[in-house]
Parts: structure tokens; sequence; C-alpha cells
């Protein structure tokens, strides 16, 4: 047996299978394997049957067991300029990160969001836009740091406005971090 995401955790070996009552060639066997009850993982079992003299056969099957998470991912730290200068030509790129953790281990956050909403206008069209901790899209420099980035960039077509910015994220489970609240002006 080996865990697909956890390729580390397997069990390998001869294990004599317990005959079922009846005769007629089937087995049964329990076999011990502990994974945690808060992420969802595959597991592939592969059973190799041999009789005495060497011959046999094999099957092989993926199992899913999906996980219950226990603990909503926690927003430890939000972080954005709270007040930017319109570039007078050419564009900038501003920088808004996050950085989330979940007890459950990191592969278990889903998704990192901001929401984008201007006193003037309202809430910005395509909002809640996704951050990355992928270490290349807008603007994540690390991959797998917990740190989650998003870059918006500015150009001399902005108007000045005041944002209120929202982080929040949400784990494989569907809890949802407590909102991180940040403001955000764009200033002449």
């Amino acid at each position: 047996m080996t865990d697909i995401q956890e390729p580390d955790k397997s069990i390998e070996g001869a294990i004599p299978l317990n005959p079922i009552t009846g005769g007629n060639g089937t087995f049964i066997e329990e076999i011990p394997y502990t994974i945690s009850t808060s992420t969802t993982t595959n597991i592939l079992v592969v059973v190799t049957v041999t009789d005495e003299s060497g011959n046999g056969n094999y099957a092989q099957s993926v199992t899913r067991v999906s996980g219950i998470s226990n603990s909503q991912p926690e927003i430890i730290n939000a972080d954005n300029p709270t007040e930017y200068s319109i570039p007078l030509s050419g564009t900038e790129n501003i920088r808004f990160m996050a950085k989330v953790t979940d007890e459950d281990g990191q592969n278990n956050i889903e998704g990192v969001f901001l929401r984008l909403i201007s006193q003037t206008n309202g809430e910005a069209a395509n909002s809640p836009f996704e951050l990355f901790d992928d270490g290349q899209s807008f603007g994540d420099q690390t991959a797998n740091d917990s740190l989650y980035t998003l870059t918006f960039p500015v150009n001399s077509e902005n108007q000045p406005d005041s944002y209120n910015i929202f982080y929040y994220a949400i784990d494989r489970s569907g809890l949802v971090s407590d909102t991180v609240k940040t403001t955000f002006t764009l200033v002449e």
C-alpha cells in the first residue's frame, strides 16, 4: 500500500491471508494503516497472490480517503501598502500579501483570497481575487513558504481612491478563516 500524496508512507512485504470459511478461494486480511482524518488522500493498494510454486497474479486499486478538517486556516499576517502614489508614467505593480497556516497542513489550504472594495465605487469587478504561493504567479517570490501574494498594476490613468481590503482563506473541507481587514489608498 502506498499513499500517493506521501510515497514515503507505504507498507510492503508478505502478509499471510486468512481464508474465509466456506473454502471458495476467498481470503480476507486487515492491514492497519494510519492516515490523517483531516486530509484527503489516495491510497494505492497492490495485491500480489502466489502459490507455493511461485505462480500467481496481482490486482491493484486506488482508494480515495476523504477526511474532515477539524480546524480552519489562520491568517497570521496581511500586508499591503497603506498609501501608494499614482505613477506619472508607466505601470507599477503593488504587492498584497497574506501569511496563512493551517493546523492540518499547508496542502489543506484550498485558496487565499482578497476582496477589493472601493470606498467610492464599491467592490471591484472580478473580486474576490486569488493570491498565490507558487513562486511564479502575480509577484509571489517563493513557492510553498505560506506567504500568498497578488500584485495589482497601477498606472497614470488610475484615479485617487481609498479601498478596504478583506483577506480570507478556505481549506479543502470548506472551512473559512477569520477575515483580516486592511486599507489601501491611491494618492496623486
